[in-house]
């Protein structure tokens, strides 16, 4: 609402008061990898041909336009650059067995999810591939790692370009049933 989260006191205070609320907006594209080209390289998916969830390398993103995104511009301005959570469907090298140590253009540190698993996903952390434990949830392991990442960047004067990239399931509905779970989904 106009006012903030109410149960969010801190965000409320800390985020919301000195940033911009938009209560209206439109989608290029309602798929998460056209959409997610649209975000970073600031075109509309009829422009970057990105159009499916599944023409990653035939789309023409990857990699000529993946060199062409708000990132890799900050980042050669100056600021350090994170991601953290999913990228793109197939986002990974030309190449199989380079697939699990790629980082796209423009990113300081590169925090890519391979796996997109709700408990234990697998992320390449800047080229290496690192499988978290069973019980870590996605959605706690892309929170952790991005406030880390905030939390170390503490005092730097440097500017900073953050993207914490939640999957559109980020919602757990395989504990549905289970009504003491942190993570049940509830039906809006």
């Amino acid at each position: 609402n106009a006012t903030g989260v109410v149960h969010m006191d801190q965000l409320n205070t800390k985020v919301r008061a000195n940033s911009a609320l938009f209560t209206h907006y439109l989608l290029a594209f309602p798929l998460c990898s056209p959409s997610r080209s649209t975000i970073l390289t600031g075109r509309y998916p009829h422009n970057h041909r990105f159009v499916t969830n599944n023409d990653l390398k035939s789309s023409g993103f990857h990699p000529v336009q993946e060199e062409q995104t708000v990132n890799v511009w900050l980042h050669a301005a100056g600021y350090d650059t994170m991601l953290c959570g999913k990228y793109m469907n197939g986002y990974h090298a030309d190449d199989a067995s380079k697939a699990k140590h790629y980082v796209p253009p423009g990113w300081t540190d590169w925090f890519g999810f391979q796996t997109l698993h709700y408990f234990g996903s697998t992320v390449n952390v800047n080229g290496k591939s690192t499988k978290y434990p069973g019980d870590n949830y996605q959605t706690d392991i892309i929170s952790n790692i991005s406030l880390d990442w905030l939390t170390k960047r503490r005092g730097s004067a440097r500017p900073f370009y953050a993207c914490a990239a939640c999957p559109e399931h980020v919602l757990c509905r395989i504990c549905a049933s289970c009504a003491g779970c942190r993570y049940r989904y509830i039906a809006p």
